[in-house]
């Protein structure tokens, strides 16, 4: 099966975010916030050894969920799913020698020959970093893009992978993280 990856920028109102990682930006509270479009063009201006060196003072202290959900309402049947992985956004909090990352990460899954949801998992992350250098927009557009991924989507796949067998649904192994189109295949064929 292939895994499609959903990146919208804007989910219609009153409904969760449904995709990608470019979001509305944060004003004014100088804590951190979200990365606009217009932030992720600036971050392309990022030079390497600015980036490489707020990335040699980071290390990691801690990741929790803090949020999930599951919804796998009907019985699964023993019919083509295809999943979709999603990102519907990032955030940061600067604090005192931490930066604390906020993470959101789906999994849908839909019959081949229907389009509504069958069975959906979203979790949200948060990482806690140390370092002595505030995050940035700038930074962070780069970070959510080349880091971030890289320490939550392990969490992640061992969440679906838990969550999918408790639900009484076949179990995927989500494939290693990357940022385009990746296959699935169901663990229990």
């Amino acid at each position: 099966m292939a895994a499609k990856r959903s990146r919208s920028e804007a989910p219609e109102a009153g409904t969760p975010p449904r995709a990608g990682r470019a979001v509305a930006a944060r004003k004014g509270s100088g804590k951190g916030g979200e990365v606009s479009p217009a932030g992720a063009a600036r971050a392309r201006a990022l030079t390497a050894e600015v980036y490489n060196a707020f990335i040699a003072e980071l290390d990691l202290v801690s990741i929790r969920l803090v949020r999930a959900q599951i919804e796998a309402r009907s019985t699964p049947e023993r019919r083509h799913l295809i999943p979709t992985l999603s990102e519907p956004g990032a955030r940061y909090e600067n604090q005192d020698g931490h930066v604390l990352v906020f993470h959101e990460l789906g999994f849908t899954g839909t019959y081949h020959d229907e389009t509504d949801t069958a069975v959906s998992i979203q979790a949200e992350f948060e990482v806690k970093y140390s370092s002595a250098q505030r995050m940035s927009d700038q930074l962070f557009a780069e970070f959510q893009r080349r880091n971030l991924p890289l320490n939550t989507w392990p969490y992640f796949r061992e969440f679906v992978h838990a969550a999918l067998a408790r639900a009484g649904w076949p179990v995927f192994v989500l494939p290693v993280y990357r940022s385009i189109s990746a296959p699935l295949s169901p663990a229990d064929d």
